[in-house]
């Protein structure tokens, strides 16, 4: 049985009889019933259990990165003059080359190639003014800001 008794600090639950419910006897024959009742439970939930395996979300983890998007990492660090830091720098640029390259297509119209994006590119990262290069050091800063950059290039 339990007792309860409200106060100013909060609730105090007291149980009545504690010796009486919490017994070493008590403890020994439930632990070995237990024991049983969960060793056939985890057998028959690992015998019902199916695999489902989903193989488009394993292929599309999995997709090697597009070449233009390499070529971009590189023209970029070619043309910032950047020593290629410490860690996974190409696959944490791939991304955002992605997108840069969909942000020049849409600009540019979408039958350009993947030559003339770079090229694009490069005249974009020769033309920032002195802030923007100061500030990209990596394609990420590119991509935020590449409204920013062409609006400063067209003036």
């Amino acid at each position: 049985m339990i007792s309860t008794k409200r106060s100013t600090r909060g609730v105090t639950i007291k149980v009545i009889n504690y010796n009486r419910f919490q017994t070493l006897n008590n403890y020994l024959s439930t632990d070995i019933s237990t024991k049983r009742s969960t060793r056939g439970a985890l057998e028959e939930h690992q015998r019902s259990t199916t695999i489902n395996k989903n193989d488009k979300n394993d292929k599309k983890i999995h997709t090697p990165p597009s070449k233009i998007s390499k070529r971009m990492v590189d023209l970029f660090l070619e043309v910032t003059k950047l020593k290629r830091p410490d860690g996974d720098y190409l696959m944490d640029n791939l991304f955002p080359a992605k997108e840069i390259i969909k942000y020049i297509r849409e600009e540019c119209g979408e039958k350009i190639t993947d030559d003339e994006v770079l090229i694009k590119f490069e005249y974009i990262l020769l033309k920032m003014d002195d802030f923007h290069c100061d500030n990209a050091t990596s394609l990420k800063y590119i991509k935020y800001n590449f409204n920013k950059i062409t609006k400063s290039l067209n003036k």
